[in-house]
């Protein structure tokens, strides 16, 4: 993902961004940085850090950063071959040393990778190892504006832009509900209509 374009992105949108900046409080009234800076607001939008469940704590096994669990390269729990992790649960490094981010990409895989060894317990088969497959990253910011990284290539503005649309519609179920969706967001987008979006499954 390009930063630097992500950041010039929200600078066009005047949105201030700073940097290794930590809030060590907040009144209703104003933030409070640590270096002392003071923001005067009645609303904070707190979007930083994911966490695990807290049940990870209290199970007894090792756990790493953000109380993930440290699990083996089939997804299962060291000394308990019977027992999988997945998810924002499971602390597992990629071939870099980096531990998996926790995204719901990640999770999906490991959820296909957790059901596939399964199968191959119950049939006495040896457990596969997970690979996780990068499909890439999408960020929108507002109208026209987004980054993208898929398959190594980086894009940004309104061709991200209408790549992150293309693949919402993309996921919808339905040749119907995709239609709906993509004329309502026409509709929505040549004659500024703000309205709520909110996609659910019945």
């Amino acid at each position: 993902m390009n930063y630097v374009k992500l950041l010039r992105l929200l600078e066009k949108k005047n949105v201030d961004v700073l940097f290794k900046a930590k809030l060590t409080d907040y009144n209703g009234e104003r933030v409070l940085l640590a270096d002392g800076t003071v923001i005067k607001t009645n609303t904070l939008i707190w979007t930083a850090g994911v966490k695990a469940a807290g049940i990870t704590s209290r199970l007894g096994v090792d756990v790493a950063g953000s109380g993930r669990v440290r699990s083996e390269a089939t997804l299962q729990l060291p000394g308990h071959s019977d027992v999988y992790v997945l998810g924002d649960a499971a602390y597992l490094e990629n071939g870099n040393g980096q531990p998996l981010p926790m995204l719901s990409t990640v999770a999906i895989q490991q959820g296909n990778s957790v059901a596939d060894n399964i199968q191959r317990a119950l049939k006495g088969l040896e457990q596969k190892k997970f690979v996780y497959k990068d499909p890439g990253l999408l960020a929108t910011i507002g109208r026209n504006a987004a980054v993208a990284r898929i398959w190594g290539l980086s894009f940004s503005g309104l061709i991200a832009w209408l790549i992150w649309v293309g693949l919402h519609i993309y996921r919808i179920i339905g040749f119907r509900n995709r239609l709906v969706v993509l004329i309502n967001w026409a509709w929505d987008y040549f004659f500024y209509d703000n309205q709520v979006r909110l996609i659910t499954r019945e």
